[in-house]
């Protein structure tokens, strides 16, 4: 009967044997063997050693979850066994029905919404879409002498549409002047609150609907907007997340919202396409296993349309013609990056791994706005990094975070031979960077889409933080184009700049000594000095965020005869606006802020520089506070 050799005992019997060996050769050994069997291993271990030093060092992707088998469902199984046509063949009837339930969505969330009420629209009506920022009135003088290029909206009527995201998260960029207050980082809403609910039309319409509860935040809606005459007074509140700023001064316009109104198909559906999709690719990727170049430019065409049609459109309802003529030129980007940076690392990266590593960054990416749209920076400018609270501390933690990223991610390519064909190009991109800083009257803005193609090439090893920095850096290639499209890096620095205040511009200067009432109590005179006035001939006087006046500078002052009844109410000889006098008997302060003018070629009056911060006059004690500064 044959024996049965059990192998742990054929190894002792082994490590036994030779052992005995040792101990008691059978035939004597010389010693210049030894010693030559000896220097020819301690050669080799030498050789190999410097093959190992010169060879170039590849990293790789270790897995997250563990090696072995996990228990998948009996379909993921059943497919896993699948060929290469039965699987292709899978993967585009589920591209297609994805497609199909994507399109639905964005049917329903862009093109049925219609809207009624009672007394101004009885029948369906298609409302007007308004950005969360669009107001009636314009900043400052903006809406010409007393205020009669806004006269159009007078009386007016105005169904309209309101996206979603248009509550605390958006909002003034730049300082603004409301009565004798500046505000800045926040929403514009004047007034809304009292028992009449008035808004002064410098309100962003958007907001001021959530702060009236009439929108929602999350969703946007459908409302109806009545403008109305002027009011004395727009009293301050805080509802709904938003406060609202009082102004205790009068204005020739304001608006209401009509609270009888029905709608259907209003609600914006950005978040269920959102979530549909994220569970679409987390499908596509995890179950039907795709083909690394598959899963990249799948990634790439629904992260781009994903900005367009939900998390962040740069038209309202999208534009088309405009996404699709920017989209071809993106795959182009996009080609680039899989050359340069995803082919390298992605094909090393388990379709497991691959779901944590790539998907979850690149969503991160693509909903920039909504998922770290809450660091206070906006322009990445030196005015915006000053002004902004937090803004310095933000940007000082980002960069430093960036280029420890960055040295990493260079040594783990020097470590690779893979870092010298790049310095040549970073470092011509530096020397064009630096020359565009002195391009006169222009500023350099590096945009985050070109921060996401700056970066792609150092996030090329087959590291798993490669992989999540690929990710990452794809979504904010695609959100920053599918939403700003290619913004150049040289931009003008007026444009950069915005509607803020500049503070190069000379501003008057206010002569408080011989500002004030006169003539039994019914005259007030504002003053101003000398500074500025023989360059400029004319001074603008703004009052109670109104442009009032524009007289000659050279005569220093201005006197406002009987200021109380002229000063709150707006007759057809003063402002088209509103024929309805509207006085408050309790006025107790009146703003004034002064610019200069020019008469233009055309013989228009121009405005030449920024208006003062707010000046306000106390009628009780008859005192004068400010200017509050606005730079």
């Amino acid at each position: 009967m044959p024996s049965i050799a059990h192998p742990d005992r054929e190894d002792s019997l082994t490590d036994q044997n030779s052992s005995i060996d040792e101990r008691h050769p059978l035939l004597p050994r010389h010693a210049g063997e030894s010693d030559e069997h000896e220097s020819h291993h301690s050669r080799d271990k030498i050789a190999s050693l410097i093959r190992k030093r010169a060879a170039p060092w590849i990293s790789t992707a270790r897995r997250i979850l563990p090696k072995g088998r996990l228990k998948w469902p009996q379909i993921i199984r059943a497919f896993d066994r699948a060929n290469a046509r039965h699987r292709l063949f899978a993967q585009v009837i589920f591209l297609v029905a994805w497609l199909l339930v994507d399109s639905f969505l964005v049917r329903q969330s862009w093109c049925l919404s219609s809207l009624s009420e009672p007394s101004q629209f009885p029948e369906p009506t298609r409302p007007e879409w308004l950005h969360c920022v669009q107001a009636f009135w314009l900043k400052d003088d903006g809406c010409g002498l007393n205020g009669q290029e806004c006269r159009q909206y007078r009386n007016v009527s105005l169904p309209f549409r309101c996206p979603a995201h248009c509550g605390t998260s958006t909002g003034l960029l730049n300082p603004r002047v409301v009565g004798g207050q500046v505000a800045n980082y926040q929403p514009l809403v004047v007034g809304g609150g009292g028992p009449e609910k008035r808004y002064r039309p410098d309100s962003f319409i958007c907001q001021s609907a959530i702060h009236a509860g009439i929108i929602s935040a999350r969703w946007g809606g459908c409302g109806v907007l009545k403008m109305l005459d002027g009011t004395g007074e727009f009293v301050g509140t805080e509802a709904h997340g938003i406060h609202s700023l009082g102004v205790p001064a009068p204005f020739p316009t304001s608006f209401i919202f009509l609270d009888s109104v029905t709608s259907s198909g209003c609600h914006d559906l950005w978040l269920p396409i959102v979530w549909l999709n994220i569970l679409f690719s987390s499908v596509f990727t995890l179950a039907l296993q795709p083909s690394p170049q598959m899963l990249f430019w799948v990634l790439s065409v629904v992260g781009y349309w994903i900005v367009v049609v939900a998390s962040e459109p740069s038209s309202l309802p999208p534009s088309w013609s405009k996404s699709t003529g920017i989209f071809l030129p993106f795959l182009f980007v996009c080609n680039w990056l899989w050359t340069v940076s995803w082919s390298n690392t992605l094909e090393s990266i388990s379709h497991l791994d691959r779901m944590w590593i790539y998907l979850g960054p690149w969503w991160l990416g693509v909903l920039m706005n909504l998922t770290i749209g809450w660091v206070p920076i906006d322009k990445l400018t030196p005015h915006d990094l000053q002004q902004r609270p937090g803004a310095l501390l933000a940007f000082i933690i980002l960069l430093t975070l960036t280029i420890l990223l960055i040295c990493y991610q260079a040594w783990c390519l020097r470590k690779e031979n893979r870092l010298g064909p790049l310095q040549l190009p970073y470092a011509c991109l530096g020397m064009v960077l630096v020359l565009l800083l002195f391009v006169p009257e222009h500023s350099v803005r590096i945009h985050h889409y070109l921060i996401g193609i700056f970066l792609s090439p150092l996030a090329s090893a087959r590291t798993r933080l490669s992989g999540v920095l690929q990710g990452f850096l794809l979504g904010m290639v695609q959100n920053g184009i599918a939403r700003w499209s290619f913004a150049s890096v040289l931009e003008r620095s007026s444009d950069v700049f915005g509607d803020g205040y500049h503070a190069a511009d000379r501003m008057p200067v206010l002569d408080f000594g011989n500002s004030g009432i006169v003539k039994g109590l019914q005259d007030l005179t504002i003053s101003w000095t000398d500074e500025g006035c023989t360059e400029h001939a004319l001074m603008g006087v703004m009052i109670n965020d109104l442009l009032r006046f524009i007289v000659p500078s050279i005569r220093h002052s201005l006197t406002i005869h009987n200021f109380i009844t002229n000063l709150t109410s707006f007759d057809t000889a003063a402002t088209i606006l509103s024929p309805i006098p509207v006085v408050n008997s309790t006025l107790d302060a009146i703003y004034f802020r002064l610019a200069f003018f020019e008469n233009g070629l055309s013989g228009e009056q121009q405005r030449v520089g920024e208006y003062t911060g707010p000046v306000t006059f106390f009628i009780n004690n008859h005192t004068w506070s400010g200017p509050i500064p606005v730079v």
